[in-house]
């Protein structure tokens, strides 16, 4: 069985972005812990998952659809002037 190494090149080269949802004690955007690259949102379960926020300490429950996919992180490209 071959195996289809574009595929699995063209996945490496994806930008990760969290999954976000608001604290409903203080209005602030927290990752949920699930990034965009391990699952897409629609197929989450349509049902409360728990999260420890990190923005007030408290334990929420969230559900899919109250869920956004936050600004991508580009992965970090060497400078070549300054090596940075």
């Amino acid at each position: 069985m071959a195996v289809d190494h574009e595929c699995f090149d063209d996945q490496k080269e994806m930008a990760v972005a969290d999954i976000v949802v608001q604290c409903p004690r203080t209005g602030t955007p927290v990752p949920t812990g699930l990034k965009s690259e391990w699952v897409f949102l629609r197929s989450l379960p349509r049902v409360a998952i728990p999260l420890r926020c990190p923005a007030c300490g408290q334990t929420h429950r969230w559900h899919p659809q109250e869920a956004w996919i936050a600004a991508p992180v580009q992965p970090h490209t060497p400078n070549l002037v300054t090596g940075a």
